[in-house]
């Protein structure tokens, strides 16, 4: 092994829209306890936006950036385990470290560790010749893969394999990938083509024939035509599941009507807890906050725990100044029909919309009308629940009957619905 170098040359960057510099002399980490020091081979570059498309400009300043390296290792620090090589390929990523011991690390979701840190916001990245990783979340690479190739697969591959893996798709399931022919879109359509899923690729019609080759088995030209139509068309009932990888907020708009009833009756998780709700809570407020400015409404987000008298609440909260108590009155009316028929409301509202071939016309009174909701003195008890979207039945593996349900209300009610669904399918991830 060649001897280690004091200093490197980086490539720096002191403040958002600054000159990215060259140093030479910028100092080679030593590697700490339980770090490895890997020299870098390739790196790829990438953007780092939110839905709308706009920069995180959240950094840490001066930044090395760069978060899709390959390297070997070349020295090992203090209490590193005798399964680490010198010479080993490793890969850098997005996340630098995370604790390993919370309920998220140990249900393999730790994209939700508490105590997680980036080589973004944290730490330096590959954009420099030697880099300190932890030697406990370490990505060892097989040698006989390609490092100049592997690169965008730390990145871009992670986010599109963790997607598709949360679909929790079966073999010969329908699967559609918006924005299939990009660069996260085109890997979801290989990985879920491995899985067995028959794979719809929905993007723009240059990028067909590239759709088709990498293994989609219908491809959905959303210029010309209305990519929700044409996937009930292929499907009959709509897809089993959703991913969305494109770089634009309004491919966000529509997801949930491209799939079919049978995709969100109920979440299953491994453990659900007063920490796991205030996590989800977190993370749909930031969803929320995160939608563009005419999708994003002041919103009412509640989760509670059933089996009591009355459902206890474990985490409530607005979005934002603006909201009213008509949204106190919808989160209960939603959380009701949860309750009462055990799927979300979204769906008892499609399943009411398909037993009427179609029609949304009169719905609520066929609602009533089908169960019976009046008293028996003779009053309308319809106020007590809601066929409105945004209100999910939480279930856990080997528990009869739901636990707890997760409201939103206060958006449209396809994005009440849309919002819990995202979220909580990217927090059960592969875990469950």
């Amino acid at each position: 092994m060649a001897e280690i170098p004091k200093v490197q040359t980086v490539a720096l960057v002191r403040e958002i829209g600054g000159p990215v510099e060259f140093p030479e002399d910028y100092p080679v980490p030593t590697p700490g306890n339980n770090e490895v020091l890997a020299k870098v081979l390739y790196t790829g570059e990438g953007t780092a936006s939110g839905l709308d498309g706009v920069p995180i400009t959240k950094l840490r300043f001066p930044h090395i950036g760069g978060h899709e390296g390959v390297g070997r290792i070349v020295a090992l620090g203090p209490g590193c385990g005798s399964d680490l090589k010198l010479g080993s390929l490793v890969g850098i990523r997005f996340n630098s470290r995370v604790c390993r011991r919370c309920e998220f690390c140990l249900a393999g979701t730790e994209q939700y560790c508490v105590k997680s840190t980036t080589h973004l916001l944290h730490e330096d990245g590959s954009f420099q010749q030697y880099i300190a990783l932890d030697a406990d979340y370490l990505t060892i690479l097989p040698d006989d893969v390609d490092p100049k190739l592997i690169g965008p697969v730390l990145c871009a591959g992670i986010t599109a394999y963790k997607a598709v893996l949360g679909t929790n798709i079966r073999a010969g399931s329908w699967l559609v990938v918006v924005g299939a022919g990009g660069g996260l879109g085109h890997l979801a359509v290989q990985y879920a083509k491995v899985l067995g899923a028959q794979v719809i690729g929905v993007d723009a019609p240059n990028k067909r024939d590239l759709v088709l080759d990498v293994g989609a088995t219908e491809f959905v030209d959303f210029v010309n035509t209305d990519p929700v139509q044409r996937v009930h068309e292929i499907t009959g009932s709509g897809a089993h599941s959703v991913v969305v990888t494109a770089g634009s907020a309004s491919a966000f708009a529509r997801p949930s009507e491209l799939a079919g009833l049978e995709s969100s009756p109920s979440m299953l998780f491994t453990s659900f807890t007063s920490t796991t709700a205030w996590t989800l809570g977190l993370a749909l407020r930031d969803r929320i906050l995160s939608l563009p400015s005419a999708q994003r409404k002041p919103a009412l987000i509640s989760i509670t725990l059933a089996g009591g008298l009355e459902p206890h609440v474990v985490f409530q909260c607005a979005t934002e100044p603006g909201t009213v108590a008509d949204n106190d009155n919808w989160v209960r009316r939603k959380r009701n029909t949860v309750l009462r028929w055990g799927v979300s409301s979204w769906l008892m509202r499609q399943k009411m919309i398909a037993g009427r071939g179609g029609s949304v016309d009169g719905v609520e009174e066929a609602f009533v009308g089908k169960y019976a909701l009046v008293s028996s003195s003779g009053g309308q008890t319809a106020d007590e629940y809601a066929i409105h979207g945004g209100a999910f039945p939480v279930r856990v593996k080997g528990v009869d009957g739901v636990v707890g349900v997760i409201v939103v209300s206060g958006l449209k009610q396809e994005d009440d619905h849309q919002v819990i669904a995202e979220v909580v399918r990217g927090f059960i991830g592969v875990g469950n």
